[in-house]
Order: structure tokens, then sequence, then C-alpha cells
């Protein structure tokens, strides 16, 4: 027997499952990218996976970051003219 939880809507569909994969925090901060430059950030136990996203935001600067994810880090690049203060998020489903 299975345990865990299923929320349903009042029409009766499946909001929440036990099958649903649901996001877990995993870490987050902040880091200063210069122009045309890229970072590794470590996050420990991280896999090149679908089951990791890592959401960026920048607080100041440059608007062309982008990421891709490895085993144990994820490396983002900035693409645009100006240097970047970027916020960062990690999760896993």
């Amino acid at each position: 027997m299975a345990f865990g939880i299923e929320i349903y809507a009042p029409n009766g569909n499946t909001i929440l499952s036990m099958s649903s994969r649901v996001p877990r925090f995993a870490q987050s901060g902040v880091f200063t990218l210069n122009t045309n430059t890229s970072t590794n950030i470590d996050v420990p136990g991280m896999a090149n996976n679908d089951s990791w996203d890592v959401f960026l935001a920048a607080n100041s600067g440059a608007i062309d970051i982008r990421y891709t994810l490895n085993t144990g880090f994820f490396r983002a690049t900035n693409g645009s003219v100006a240097n970047a203060s970027v916020s960062y998020w990690v999760v896993r489903s």
C-alpha cells in the first residue's frame, strides 16, 4: 500500500498525485558575471539531467544570461555587453 497525499480540484481533476514531481529547493545565491565571460557555480549532488532546474535573474546589467547543467555545478554565461549581478535559485524535482 502506498502512502502520501493527493489533492483534487472541486471538479474532480487531480492537482497533485503521488506520482507528481514536486520541485524542492536546493540552493540560491548571487554572483557577478563580467561581459562575455562564464563562471561555474558548485551545487553539491547536482546531476546533468532533467530533474534539476536553475532560475537566473539579472539584478543589474546584462540581459543575456544563460546556463548549462553539469555534474556538481552549473555554468552561467554572460553573452551581453554589460557586467551583471545575478541572483540564482536551484531546484530539484
